[in-house]
């Protein structure tokens, strides 16, 4: 009766311990794809911002030509090669707004990683 007990619970403790090792790898897992996500996205980020500094700068030249060179009195959104830039400038910037907020998404915490966590501390 007691060999029964024994072999009982070594198979109870063994099989816990496998869906214990396969929540965590899992977990470990979900971190891991977590983290790939993060890196990509701040590297778009970084991108699109260094892409909206480069048309900040061709804008001031464009104005800057405009004025200086021409001899324009006025520049306008109006004024060609200016309302381009502004859209482009425009348009990256909502971008990197998108972004910003998948990566603030990404920063909160993940419930279903936390009730897994709990779950497999219960046991």
């Amino acid at each position: 009766m007691a060999g029964r007990t024994i072999w009982r619970d070594v198979e109870h403790a063994v099989s816990h311990g496998i869906k214990g090792s396969r929540d965590a790898l899992d977990r470990a897992r979900l971190k891991a794809r977590e983290l790939g996500e993060r890196g990509a996205l701040r590297l778009d980020l970084m991108q699109l911002e260094r892409q909206r500094t480069r048309m900040f700068e061709k804008l001031g030249m464009v104005i800057q030509e405009r004025l200086e060179v021409r001899g324009q009195a006025t520049v306008s959104q109006g004024t060609p090669g200016v309302k381009a830039l502004l859209e482009q400038i425009a348009d990256i910037t909502e971008r990197c707004v998108e972004k910003r907020e998948a990566l603030e998404k990404l920063a909160a915490p993940d419930v279903s990683l936390v009730a897994v966590t709990r779950g497999s501390e219960d046991e």
